[in-house]
């Protein structure tokens, strides 16, 4: 089970996809065990609390942090294996996956919403043991879409709360101002190394670039016309969202 689960990681997303197709078809084997009678009934809610457990714990942790493309594609893969575990204990009339569930995705966080809607999705219309997840995830974004746009002039990005050295305070002080767009920063070699890293790891809306003069070179930070392009089409994506679980949930 914990070579398995290396295909759980975002690290390791599309490298191990074994234990994800086994989720997936989790209610054909639970409807093939209920039609044996009660031992074998009790083998599939123990199958589908192992692999609850298992799904949580290697995805629940995960679900903290910004949303970067390659966790919004890791995370949509997830759906249909989460999907799977929730419809198999619906179908052996458990509520504790489905509710468990349900607490596990109930944040407002972008991470957790993505896993959310991938997991309803792959679920389909009217499935039993999803309503309450359905519920809240159309809540959330009721939530979202009724709070304001960013003003056109408004500049401001958060700086993921990974690091608290002197660098990233800075980069967190610069990408908070709402009126800056630039800042030429000169720095050492390794100090620009960290500053890039920071930016590409969050795939920040931010042009980083060495301006090669004079010594220590010169980091310039621009914030980019992205930030705007990418809150246009959450929102999009939000309202596409809403509208699939008005008709289908």
């Amino acid at each position: 089970m914990s070579r398995g689960s290396e295909g759980w990681r975002p690290g390791s997303y599309g490298l191990a996809q074994a234990p994800l197709e086994w989720l997936e078809n989790l209610p054909r084997l639970c409807t093939a065990l209920s039609a044996e009678g009660n031992p074998s009934i009790t083998a599939a809610r123990r199958i589908v609390d192992v692999s609850w457990a298992m799904f949580a714990g290697q995805v629940g942790p995960a679900l903290d942090g910004p949303l970067t493309s390659r966790h919004e594609a890791w995370l949509t893969a997830l759906g249909a294996p989460c999907s799977g575990i929730i419809a198999a204990a619906a179908r052996l009339g458990s509520t504790g996956v489905p509710e468990d569930a349900r607490k596990l995705m109930r944040t407002a966080d972008d991470r957790a919403h993505v896993l959310a809607m991938a997991t309803l999705r792959a679920a389909g219309a009217h499935q039993a043991g999803f309503e309450e997840l359905a519920i809240d995830c159309a809540e959330r974004l009721r939530a979202s879409l009724a709070q304001p746009q960013r003003a056109p002039g408004d500049w401001s990005i958060e700086l993921p709360a990974e690091c608290a050295c002197d660098l990233c305070e800075v980069l967190g002080t610069f990408l908070l101002h709402p009126e800056r767009r630039a800042l030429d920063w000169p720095l050492a070699k390794d100090k620009r190394r960290h500053v890039h890293a920071r930016i590409d790891d969050a795939e920040l809306p931010v042009r980083h670039e060495t301006r090669r003069q004079g010594r220590p070179y010169t980091l310039v930070l621009t914030k980019t016309e992205a930030l705007f392009e990418r809150e246009r089409l959450a929102r999009g994506r939000h309202e596409a969202d809403l509208a699939w679980l008005t008709g289908n949930c």
